[in-house]
């Protein structure tokens, strides 16, 4: 399993949730 596939998956869903601290540049 690739933590960064689920990283990803998971800083996708929380800014989908509308969580403007996050974000996302690297």
């Amino acid at each position: 399993m690739e933590d960064q596939d689920f990283l990803k998956r998971f800083l996708d869903a929380l800014r989908q949730a509308g969580l403007p601290e996050i974000q996302t540049g690297a």
